[in-house]
């Protein structure tokens, strides 16, 4: 079985599952509670997913088109090395990295046995590309090793891809099962037969469990990459981070909402947690707070070139509290991006 055409398919469709797993938990809001977010009307692919305990958006567009050129901007030799890699991609199977545009990946936590957190990951991708076409390649790259099974309307194709993915050349994933199907001629739904299924036959829950996360994952329009997501108890409980107040302040938090985008000046980095009143938001916030001096004392140890990032990256880490949400945002200069990529 040709396992490229698929193993690339898995890595963009899998692009935002290399992230710290959090899962359900309920939440109240207090009357000291931040605002929502205007409600805004919910289409493409996060619309599809099923329900979630957290969800993510990829401007993959974007990302490739905007965010991957400024990080690589410094480097000309590994920015050409990753066009060419994505040119062999298409002439070699037909797929065009580029044609894909917006990435939703749904994750749903199980709980198998105390302090385990397990997830289980669906994605919809909808782009410029055909869908059928890419289906069809994906059968051909398989040689006939495929299931196909009807559901509904559509036709799900099961591959056995058992092998291990490498992501934009970071993280390595092992990939046993994938499931896929078209949902229209633009978009298709990634992840488990389950998963699939449950994408394409959807249910009021969904809708009704979706609503606040992706609301959430919408708050900042100019970001490439954000993600709402639900914390569960399980996350924290009995886990121990070092310090009594550190796993009573984590322990406190029932949401959280982050979001990548760029500035003039470089990139920002928000991240939100939400707690259930608002003298826990305060107290998570000293603590942060903290944390950021002590950071402050271990700059001078560090070699000077990466003491002098550090310290920047220090002095622009803002710490705010409004009703119950703790906010961490964090500049990030393209001097600095340059920097640190030259260092890696």
């Amino acid at each position: 079985m040709k396992k490229n055409f698929i193993s690339s398919m898995v890595a963009l469709v899998l692009l935002a599952t290399t992230a710290t797993s959090i899962s359900y938990g309920q939440r109240k809001r207090s009357s000291g509670a931040a605002p929502a977010a205007a409600s805004r009307v919910v289409t493409g692919p996060l619309a599809a997913l099923p329900a979630s305990d957290a969800v993510m958006l990829i401007d993959i567009k974007r990302l490739l088109n905007d965010a991957a050129p400024r990080v690589l901007g410094d480097d000309p030799v590994r920015l050409a090395r990753m066009n060419a890699h994505f040119e062999q991609i298409k002439t070699q199977y037909g797929l065009d990295v580029r044609s894909f545009e917006q990435l939703a990946v749904g994750l749903r936590f199980q709980s198998p046995r105390a302090g385990v957190t397990t997830t289980d990951a669906i994605a919809v991708v909808h782009g410029t590309f055909n869908s059928g076409a890419l289906l069809a390649a994906g059968r051909m790259a398989a040689k006939g090793k495929y299931q196909e099974e009807k559901f509904r309307d559509k036709t799900i194709y099961i591959f056995d891809v058992n092998d291990k993915v490498k992501m934009f050349g970071l993280f390595d994933m092992n990939v046993k099962q994938l499931a896929v199907a078209a949902l229209d001629d633009n978009t298709l739904v990634f992840g488990e037969p389950e998963g699939v299924r449950s994408t394409i036959g959807g249910s009021p829950e969904r809708k009704r469990i979706n609503t606040e996360l992706i609301q959430l994952a919408m708050r900042n329009p100019n970001a490439f990459i954000s993600f709402g997501a639900n914390v569960p108890q399980s996350a924290t409980q009995g886990k121990d981070f070092g310090n009594d107040e550190i796993n009573k302040n984590l322990a406190s938090i029932r949401q959280a909402y982050g979001a990548l985008g760029l500035t003039p000046e470089g990139f920002d980095l928000t991240a939100i947690a939400r707690t259930d009143r608002a003298d826990q938001a305060k107290a998570l916030s000293d603590t942060l707070s903290a944390l950021k001096q002590f950071g402050g004392m271990f700059v001078s140890q560090l070699p000077p070139d990466k003491g002098k990032m550090a310290q920047a990256a220090i002095d622009s880490l803002s710490i705010t509290t409004a009703g119950n949400e703790t906010q961490i945002k964090l500049a990030l200069a393209q001097a600095a991006i340059n920097e640190l990529m030259r260092n890696l």
